[in-house]
């Protein structure tokens, strides 16, 4: 074990003390035998244990500068810089993609990109949502206030956090003495702009550095372990290992009447607002229907294996008894989005409006859609506009995600992820499952990747909860754990790819599978 000079100066330290001790034991005749035990033992336990503790120091103040740096959309640069020059000085090949504040893109990796190796590769993003009224938050949002075991700040949880363990555990790989010469590489890829779409993110490195990058699989922002799900066990925590997001389509509806703005006091049933509120009062009024695909039917039998009697038995056949769990899913708002399109009103606005006394002449309303895997966008759109009066209202599609595939659960990655989960979160139940949001991960997925997205630490729902809202918060306590987590990964992952011929041949035989069973 090499010694860093701090190590070095703390046994000297002790070596003095241990000195110093024999012409005590000439004194007080203290039994010789037994110190000698005590100071070696001590000795031991600090060189052996420091390690994890500078991990755990030094991500707390990484962490700490990161959150500090308000990287807002637009405004990625400099905290992109911090992680990528971080990385740089602690030897990691580093390349950045673009260099620019809206559209600062970096890979970090165990091998330079240009051996070309196949990479997998952990994807983050550099971007926060914008804190929203300061006054809400009991500490300023990007002074990563910390408080006993929790850190402050828009950032913490969403996503600063994941990118640190990311980065120390591709560190603690990169530091493993007598490591072979892996024939797979891996990369922290982190991203701008995934708050807003990803045009400027995920999106832009896919379409022009998806070769170099030359991605085999994707590990991706996801659900962290979270408990209070089993109404039997309430403190058994859940990890979901997501396969699937869904497509998200946002609207904009705008209704626009030249030449009839009026005095309010004038009566006006046929005005730019009336029509947009029997427009949207339809589109509010339309009831998603449960689906159950493949994903969401492995989430059921899985959560079904932990409950007793006719529970269990109902929830590990949703086929037979799908009438049955979807009136039970539909009085569940947490739990419905997973197994429904979504679509909610997000803005409504007369952009000319000057004065609350006018009727005014045009309106606009913006509509987010969220569509489940393998559901037809155009089908949904229709359904959703049936009764709107499209002579009246325009609608404009302002964002279309790519439309969303699942990757295969029965693949080597898939398997080795799952098993590290399994082996790091004994107690925890370890389930494959499916996004309510989007991320970035979706440009990878498009393009044949398999892609896995989870956040391996368990948090309280109410920690969970804190993403994009005031007081985000994040337990301090969780990096060190979820670092050794995705080290663990890591390694399992690279031992893997001695037999990668096999492997990529395995897995294309059991994606045929899928797609077919699929149609």
């Amino acid at each position: 074990m090499k010694l860093n000079m701090k190590k070095s100066l703390t046994i000297a330290k002790y070596g003095i003390m241990f000195i110093l001790q024999f012409k005590l034991i000439h004194i007080f005749r203290i039994n010789i035998l037994r110190n000698i035990k005590i100071i070696f033992c001590f000795i031991l336990f600090y060189t052996i244990d420091s390690s994890a503790q500078n991990d755990s120091v030094q991500m707390v103040h990484l962490l700490r500068d990161y959150v500090c740096i308000p990287s807002i959309h637009g405004q990625e640069g400099t905290a992109g810089k911090l992680i990528s020059e971080y990385a740089k000085n602690k030897n990691l090949y580093t390349e950045v993609l673009s260099d620019h504040d809206s559209n600062y893109n970096v890979v970090i990796s165990l091998y330079p990109l240009k051996d070309r190796k196949p990479n997998i590769l952990f994807l983050s993003h550099i971007d926060v949502v914008d804190p929203g009224p300061v006054e809400e938050w009991n500490f300023p949002p990007f002074n990563a206030v910390i408080t006993g075991d929790t850190i402050w700040g828009r950032g913490t949880l969403d996503n600063k956090s994941n990118t640190v363990m990311h980065l120390f555990a591709l560190l603690n790989l990169a530091a493993t003495e007598n490591s072979p010469d892996y024939k797979q590489n891996v990369s922290l890829l982190l991203v701008s702009n995934e708050e807003s779409g990803g045009g400027y993110g995920a999106e832009w490195v896919v379409q022009h550095f998806f070769e170099y990058l030359n991605p085999v699989l994707v590990i991706g922002e996801g659900p962290h372990g979270i408990n209070r799900i089993f109404s039997n066990a309430p403190e058994k925590f859940v990890h979901v290992i997501a396969n699937s997001n869904k497509t998200k389509i946002v609207l904009e509806l705008e209704c626009n009447t030249p030449g009839k703005q009026a005095h309010a006091s004038l009566s006006s049933p046929h005005s730019a607002n009336n029509k947009m509120i029997d427009a949207l009062y339809a589109i509010k009024n339309k009831k998603e229907i449960i689906h159950f695909n493949p994903t969401t039917k492995t989430m059921l039998k899985e959560l079904g294996r932990t409950q007793s009697g006719f529970k269990g038995h109902l929830l590990q056949h949703p086929g037979m008894y799908k009438p049955l769990i979807s009136a039970g899913i539909k009085f569940i708002p947490d739990l419905f989005p997973f197994f429904s399109n979504t679509h909610n009103i997000t803005l409504i606005d007369n952009p000319e409006l000057e004065s609350t006394n006018i009727i005014p002449s045009k309106i606009r309303a913006i509509v987010d859609c969220r569509i489940q895997p393998h559901f037809s966008s155009d089908k949904y759109l229709k359904f959703l506009l049936n009764r709107v009066d499209l002579q009246s209202i325009s609608v404009k599609i302002l964002y279309h995600s790519p439309e969303n595939n699942y990757s295969p659960l029965n693949t080597a990655y898939f398997e080795t992820i799952e098993s590290c989960l399994r082996q790091s979160f004994p107690d925890a139940k370890i389930m494959p499952g499916q996004l309510v949001m989007g991320t970035d991960c979706q440009y990878f997925r498009a393009k044949g990747v398999p892609v896995y997205s989870f956040i391996p630490v368990e948090l309280p729902q109410s920690v969970v909860k804190s993403a994009h809202a005031s007081n985000e918060h994040f337990l301090l306590s969780t990096l060190n754990s979820g670092m050794k987590v995705y080290l663990k990964i890591m390694n399992e992952l690279l031992k893997g790819s001695k037999n990668i011929a096999t492997m990529m041949n395995k897995e294309n035989n059991k994606k045929n599978k899928v797609s077919t069973s699929l149609k």
